[in-house]
């Protein structure tokens, strides 16, 4: 069985579709509920539906994967299209929003307090990826 490795392109598109279903699960305030219950304790990729993320430590996973996306190009010493890099600044402004909403919310704050700690901790490892790919 071979393991499809994904191109930057599509590493950036799943990015970004975690960063958008994120903060569609935050405003929705479903992050803890179960998924019988019409929450989403794990974000499906768009790009392999067989793959998931844990909802609750979403941006630690995208920060991981932009990671992944920085190692990656960097070893194979090719440029990162422009577009790669517009997706996962959009992915990086999504969980910034997410977190303006959870920190709007003294009730959404202190019963998400776990995820707004990991979008704090994880926004400035995105940061520092994109810093490095930026032409």
């Amino acid at each position: 069985m071979s393991v499809h490795v994904l191109s930057a392109e599509e590493r950036a598109q799943e990015i970004l579709g975690f960063s958008q279903d994120f903060l569609s699960a935050v405003t929705q305030r479903i992050v803890h509920r179960s998924e019988p219950e019409g929450g989403g304790y794990a974000l499906t990729s768009k790009v392999r539906p067989d793959y998931h993320i844990p909802t609750v430590t979403a941006a630690a996973s995208v920060a991981a994967s932009m990671d992944m996306l920085r190692s990656q190009v960097h070893a194979s010493g090719e440029r990162v299209p422009l577009i790669v890099i517009d997706e996962m600044r959009k992915a990086r402004d999504t969980f910034c929003a997410a977190a303006r909403f959870i920190d709007k919310d003294p009730r959404l704050a202190n019963g998400y307090y776990i995820v707004r700690a990991d979008i704090g901790r994880s926004v400035p490892d995105m940061d520092q990826v994109l810093r490095s790919l930026e032409p």
